[in-house]
């Protein structure tokens, strides 16, 4: 399968409404093979580590959003997830996120993707501030679908194939993520896949502003 020519304008460009849902318990080589068959495109492949720090909101990673929305839920405290993606190619890319619930089943996810020395920035004053709740390791494969029309891919549907093995080892899982229902329901049906086994469906909004609107 061939890789996508800029998987940070891809990720940049996924500031809208998502739904995702999981499934468990999965044969990943059958997958893959429908993802092969379907000339799906690599965004990413590796290994995602995701550290989660808590404390109070004035210390932590937010926007002037974020900031308003804490204001209003008046949390007392809150918590950033700062993540490193290590591709198997070399490349790393470096984010900070949070999220928080927005509406009745929806949640804000809000976050940029950021330069290594901000990421360490950020880290060293969560060392200070906050407390490192848990640090999750897994390895991840992103795939998107093939364009038509001379577009290189298409926007709306996403599939990560999962699996965890830090703290605890679990069962790898896909993970499907689309921007509306009609995308979702797509979604499984390319990859043959019963909504019966669908688990954990969410709501969220996404928000990834450039690394110059941290405030």
């Amino acid at each position: 399968m061939q890789r996508i020519k800029d998987p940070l304008s891809y990720f940049f460009s996924k500031s809208k409404l998502e739904l995702e849902g999981k499934i468990l318990r999965i044969d990943k080589e059958k997958e893959i093979k429908k993802l092969k068959d379907l000339n799906a495109i690599i965004v990413f492949q590796g290994v995602v580590t995701s550290e989660y720090w808590y404390g109070h909101p004035k210390n932590i990673f937010v926007t002037n959003f974020l900031q308003e929305a804490i204001r209003i839920n008046n949390y007392k405290d809150h918590w950033v997830r700062l993540r490193i993606m290590h591709d198997l190619n070399g490349k790393k890319i470096y984010s900070a996120e949070t999220k928080f619930k927005w509406e009745e089943n929806t949640r804000i996810e809000i976050g940029s993707i950021i330069e290594e020395k901000r990421w360490i920035e950020l880290r060293e004053n969560y060392e200070k501030t906050s407390f490192l709740k848990e640090r999750e390791i897994k390895s991840r494969e992103i795939y998107i679908l093939p364009g038509k029309n001379g577009e290189e891919y298409r926007s709306g549907i996403e599939y990560n194939l999962d699996h965890i093995f830090n703290p605890v080892i679990l069962p790898g899982y896909l993970e499907i993520e689309a921007d509306c229902i009609e995308s979702f329901i797509e979604a499984l049906d390319i990859m043959e896949i019963n909504d019966l086994q669908v688990k954990f469906i969410s709501c969220k909004k996404l928000i990834y502003p450039d690394s110059n609107s941290d405030s």
